[in-house]
């Protein structure tokens, strides 16, 4: 919220998350540092609309007062929940963005390293 030119950036970076993940990928824009009204760069409606045409959850947040930092984790994460339990995620398909048994995988691939 602070910085223009790092919102600047955010449309490539979306590209760049749909380019490398599925159609069901869910995006949060967090506009950080929301403590730091008198120096905000970046309108609250400015973050709003570049949400909306992204798609993507839009929250404010504060580390150092930890406005919202919670909500920035449980809202996705419910949100990812509420598609899966809906049946328009599904945990079974090869081409989903989740795919559990990726990180045990590997974890397991690690622990048998000859290195």
């Amino acid at each position: 919220m602070t910085r223009k030119d790092t919102f600047r950036n955010v449309a490539r970076w979306v590209e760049d998350v749909k380019n490398n993940s599925n159609k069901d990928v869910i995006m949060v824009l967090v506009g950080n540092k929301c403590d730091l009204q008198q120096e905000r760069m970046v309108s609250r409606e400015e973050a709003l609309k570049l949400a909306r045409d992204y798609e993507m959850l839009y929250i404010e947040t504060s580390a150092r007062s930890q406005e919202n930092i919670e909500r920035a984790f449980v809202w996705p994460a419910t949100t990812i929940l509420d598609k899966v339990e809906g049946g328009f995620i599904s945990l079974n398909q090869e081409n989903q963005a989740i795919k559990i048994n990726d990180v045990r995988s590997q974890q397991s691939q690690k622990d048998n390293c000859q290195c």
